[in-house]
């Protein structure tokens, strides 16, 4: 009869090997979210500078100020996720090309909903 505390330890299991294509992969798209980002800045920026209109017809100022104010928060929002993402499956040695490419879809799809929010008269 063997006591619990001599039986032999477990071995941990072994760990999973990363790929570098999914390394490298995954900090090019996370550099090509950032441009987007830098992209959506400034044309936030522009938006926000605007044309001054007439009194009497100054409607599509409230368009652009929501459109500048859902660009750039929510912008740096999904940039914070995507990385925060990418991060941990890359630690837990998870592919993690998914988390940029899903972050890039949505930041143009917001940079599209502001352009067309800005131009909405």
């Amino acid at each position: 009869m063997t006591s619990p505390e001599l039986q032999p330890a477990e071995e941990p299991p072994a760990r999973r090997s990363v790929d570098r294509r999914d390394v490298v992969g995954t900090i090019l798209l996370l550099v090509a979210h950032l441009g987007l980002l830098v992209i959506s800045a400034l044309i936030g920026a522009v938006m926000s500078m605007g044309e001054p209109c007439p009194p009497p017809g100054c409607y599509g100022d409230t368009w652009t100020d929501l459109a500048v104010v859902l660009l750039l928060p929510l912008a740096g929002l999904v940039f914070l996720g995507d990385l925060v993402a990418a991060v941990v499956l890359l630690a837990l040695r998870r592919p993690a090309t998914l988390a940029p490419i899903l972050g890039c879809v949505i930041q143009g799809t917001l940079l599209a909903t502001a352009v067309v929010l800005a131009n909405a008269v």
